[in-house]
């Protein structure tokens, strides 16, 4: 049975482009619905894939009475100045514009790295030394051999780095300032017995849990992050011994989940694990293992949560999320999950059922 769906789609600025799509949500769960399942995007996503991606995942969802209420925001990379490599120190100071200029404070956090792309473009040598910088090897350095002269690799990676950051701040904020209060009106005309969970992919996952950390306390039963695009510390209480806090801290220690928290992570995911390791070159930290779950820096959907209580489990695997240690598992997908966007499969959509009949009646 094809599950329903509706739809929630945001603009830049957080607005709904529909607005009428908030009642028609509340309605759909009015006509006998017992589980609302929201799903959020990636980055880099225009709104005909995100609706593949969408129709792939929910294909082999299994469960009676779910909604499928499926969120579209904008995602998409966008221009960036042409890079000189005779001035780089000029084409680092404009990146750092744009992104300055798109960036949400609000955002920032200390394990995601909180030195501003611009600000390297204030020192002399600077920007070409953080240019040349992002050539250094990598543990999968394979990959990133592209033939390019080391500033012109460099400036390419810190284009990517520069996007990674603005839809960072950009579904973070959409989730925490719009769909977080959004979802509350909707949950206040729903019935008690309602069921919601959340299952969101790279920056979605993101959004999500900046939306079940928002202002509003929500009711939600269940959080699934598919190769979450923030930091495996985001959930843990001082992870470096120094009293600092992940930014999403508060989901864990004000109990927002009711149930489990699953985490599907893999060291094939060289957009989550690349990403977050080029981070601390600009913040000039120098880590042993970049990328890795030792690094500060290092990506959920790399390594899983880190630095807080976790249950360890292998995706494909049994599916049971009751544990008296710990409502947090963290899914191994190395054998499964190929990529980073590699998650609308069967054995990613059996988490989703295994949490909604979990909480089925």
């Amino acid at each position: 049975m094809k599950i329903p769906v509706c739809e929630l789609e945001f603009d830049k600025a957080g607005e709904l482009v529909k607005a009428e799509q908030e009642a028609q949500v509340v309605s759909a769960i009015r006509n006998g619905i017992r589980h609302v399942v929201v799903l959020a995007h990636g980055w880099n996503t225009d709104k005909a894939d995100a609706g593949q991606f969408y129709a792939d995942f929910l294909k082999t969802v299994e469960g009676r009475y779910i909604l499928a209420v499926q969120v579209f925001w904008p995602s998409k990379k966008f221009d960036f100045p042409p890079f000189s490599p005779s001035n780089p120190n000029e084409f680092v100071r404009d990146v750092g514009a744009v992104v300055d200029s798109e960036a949400d404070p609000m955002q920032a956090s200390v394990e995601e790295g909180r030195v501003t792309i611009s600000q390297k473009a204030e020192h002399p040598g600077g920007a070409a030394e953080l240019l040349r910088s992002f050539r250094l090897p990598w543990r999968r350095a394979s990959a990133l051999r592209d033939g390019l002269s080391p500033l012109a690799s460099g400036a390419a990676r810190l284009l990517n780095l520069a996007t990674y950051y603005v839809m960072k701040d950009r579904a973070g904020k959409i989730g925490r300032e719009a769909l977080s209060p959004l979802l509350k009106r909707i949950q206040t005309q729903a019935p008690a017995a309602t069921k919601f969970h959340f299952a969101g992919h790279s920056f979605g996952a993101r959004m999500l849990t900046a939306t079940v950390d928002g202002p509003n306390r929500l009711n939600l039963n269940s959080l699934l992050l598919l190769q979450a695009a923030y930091s495996h510390n985001g959930l843990s209480v001082n992870f470096d011994g120094r009293g600092n806090n992940g930014f999403f801290h508060k989901v864990i220690t004000e109990s927002k989940v009711r149930g489990p928290i699953v985490i599907t992570h893999s060291r094939n995911d060289e957009a989550v694990g690349l990403a977050y390791p080029l981070a601390s070159r600009l913040n000039g930290a120098n880590a042993a293992r970049l990328g890795d779950a030792n690094d500060i820096y290092g990506g959920m959907g790399a390594n899983g949560a880190q630095h807080v209580a976790v249950n360890n489990l292998t995706l494909g695997g049994i599916n049971d999320f009751r544990s008296p240690d710990s409502t947090i598992f963290n899914m191994n997908g190395d054998a499964i999950i190929h990529s980073h966007g590699d998650v609308a499969r069967p054995e990613t959509a059996a988490l989703l059922s295994a949490l909604i009949k979990q909480f089925a009646d």
